[in-house]
């Protein structure tokens, strides 16, 4: 749960996401009942931090709509490299490895102008590339040794046209870091 990004956004975005979940109908569910570890215990007893609400900036000033979407959507704390339980990458450059149970491997993109990433894109082609995910043709169950993503892609394709610019704009505003990743990598291969 991201809740270090979504203490960073406008109140008013925390009240619409609260007001959204009201909204929903109620499904009836048996949860079995949680009990933190001694570690996890101890460290809840210490968080959360204390939030730094921001107002939203406004779409026209699209750099730091972008870096506010960027940031509420948690961009970072996938494409970012992370070891051992501490961020080692530079933000939002890739690197991150997440292991599927059949054994591939997937690792997230570099999403800075970089040559080895989005510096030959532009941003319609951005926009194309996460958009095409409102189309339920492009969303299927996936077998075992596939190519894997945790992209919530289908989520992201329902921002609106003007909130996946101001991303890419902001994206394109950051400093290019090399960092080559390979996607994917199926059971037999890493």
């Amino acid at each position: 749960m991201p809740y270090p990004n979504y203490g960073k956004i406008d109140a008013e975005d925390i009240e619409a996401v609260i007001a959204y979940v009201r909204s929903l109908e109620p499904i009836a569910t048996e949860i079995e009942a949680s009990k933190p570890d001694f570690l996890v215990n101890l460290i809840m007893g210490i968080l959360p931090l204390k939030a730094g609400l921001t107002k939203c900036p406004p779409a026209s000033d699209a750099i730091a709509y972008g870096k506010y979407l960027v940031t509420a959507s948690a961009c970072a704390d996938c494409h970012t490299q992370f070891e051992n339980g501490s961020y080692t990458g530079k933000p939002l450059a890739g690197g991150r490895s997440f292991l599927f149970p059949d054994g591939s491997v997937l690792t997230s993109a570099n999403l800075t102008p970089h040559e080895t990433r989005l510096k030959n894109w532009c941003k319609l082609q951005f926009i194309e590339r996460i958009k095409m995910y409102e189309d339920p043709e492009h969303i299927r169950k996936l077998n075992p040794g596939e190519m894997q993503t945790i992209m919530p892609w289908a989520m992201y394709a329902g921002m609106t046209t003007t909130d996946l610019a101001a991303i890419f704009d902001y994206l394109q505003s950051l400093e290019p870091v090399e960092n080559a990743v390979t996607k994917f990598l199926a059971k037999e291969d890493s």
